[in-house]
């Protein structure tokens, strides 16, 4: 059925099916898939009893819509659990190709600028968690400062990356509140005059006279 279900057959004669690696697996003569196109209306169809298991991904439904009269009930069961694999990246990425953006002072500042607690508090119902590496929740996520081995790896790179690498663990900045902001904002204004960026008549702006601007995608 287009836009609602596909419904697949197993072939009788699959050459593999007596193998090692299908033992076990695929047990059913037919299997039938029913999709949604849209999420919210498989969130109802879920509501409705019509499957067994849904996974919540959005912070906002998960805080508003689970309360309905089957969790009420105890027959629907709501639970959160921590995942033991390494966690996508969410978050903003500059486009170093411009001239503006390949100043890792001027990324850093935008950083400090950025109020995640706020925005998690008031956006996100305080469901998410900070990502602080590329690879978060894996053993490869790096911690604290650089042990032995990884000095080994580091020290012939060493007038290739930041001297902070060495010294200091790395820590996003903190947010929340007006104190702490306003030592962000203190901190990005430092870093963009360091790098040549100044406030000129309410615009920021570089030694060219350019405006700092910025395109979302």
């Amino acid at each position: 059925k287009p836009g609602r279900s596909i419904s697949l057959e197993r072939v009788e004669d699959y050459w593999g099916r007596d193998l090692p690696v299908k033992v076990g697996q695929e047990n059913f003569d037919r299997l039938s898939v029913e999709y949604f196109r849209d999420v919210s209306v498989m969130v109802e169809a879920f509501k409705a009893d019509s499957f067994d298991f849904h996974f919540e991904n959005s912070a906002k439904r998960w805080a508003t819509e689970y309360a309905f009269p089957a969790v009420k009930r105890g027959d629907v069961i709501v639970e959160t659990f921590r995942t033991r694999q390494a966690e996508p990246m969410q978050g903003f990425v500059f486009n170093t190709r411009l001239k503006k953006f390949s100043d890792p002072r001027v990324r850093l500042a935008f950083n400090y600028a950025f109020d995640f607690e706020w925005m998690n508090a008031n956006v996100f119902f305080d469901q998410y968690q900070r990502t602080q590496s590329y690879f978060q929740n894996s053993e490869m996520q790096a911690t604290g400062l650089p042990g032995p081995r990884e000095l080994e790896l580091l020290e012939p790179l060493r007038d290739k990356v930041p001297p902070e690498v060495f010294t200091q663990e790395y820590k996003n900045p903190v947010g929340g509140g007006p104190r702490a902001m306003r030592a962000n904002l203190k901190a990005a204004k430092d870093l963009l005059e360091q790098a040549g960026w100044n406030v000129q008549n309410g615009v920021l702006k570089n030694a060219d006279g350019e405006a700092m601007t910025l395109e979302f995608l």
